[in-house]
């Protein structure tokens, strides 16, 4: 349910991963922790990420995250709590770019001297993940939030098609 080889043109996987449990509690402080806690704990199935990296460097890599819960109901009600903003973390808020999965979020979060772009959505029982990280010492406005949204959106096509190919397959087992 995560990008992989051949997915994006000038990329490839330079890691990949299965998640634990605690990868994907709240971060102490955040609002509703408590039950966001309690709705993870009650309904996570698994997690995987990969990381793409640009064949010659040139180019930002690109995390790639899905996380399967029990249920939609359960992914839609996390969903909405993880759009909060985090403590600690600044939080811009965009306008989703053009082609990007209904109900995305797509922002900038700055923590320190780290910034990154994040286009997220939901999809049935799977939130989908995919994130930019900025170059420590990067101006972000050097970024194009539009050009970086772009790259985003053809990378959520794909890892839209894996995540419905993957529940199109669990529902017929």
């Amino acid at each position: 349910m995560v990008l992989a080889d051949g997915d994006l043109p000038g990329y490839f996987v330079g890691h990949t991963a299965f998640e634990q449990l605690g990868a994907q509690l709240p971060p102490r402080g955040m609002p509703d922790e408590r039950l966001m806690t309690r709705l993870i704990r009650a309904n996570w199935i698994a997690s995987a990420n990969s990381t793409l990296a640009a064949s010659g460097g040139a180019r930002p890599s690109i995390f790639s995250d899905a996380n399967l819960f029990a249920r939609p109901a359960a992914a839609r009600r996390i969903w909405r709590l993880e759009l909060e903003p985090a403590p600690g973390i600044e939080t811009h808020r965009l306008k989703p770019p053009p082609g990007a999965p209904p109900g995305a979020s797509y922002v900038i979060l700055r923590r320190g001297s780290r910034s990154e772009y994040e286009l997220g959505w939901r999809e049935g029982p799977v939130i989908g993940l995919l994130e930019v990280q900025i170059p420590a010492g990067a101006p972000v406005p050097g970024f194009d939030p539009l050009a970086v949204g772009t790259v985003l959106v053809r990378a959520a096509a794909v890892q839209s098609r894996r995540i419905a190919g993957a529940l199109s397959s669990q529902r017929t087992v």
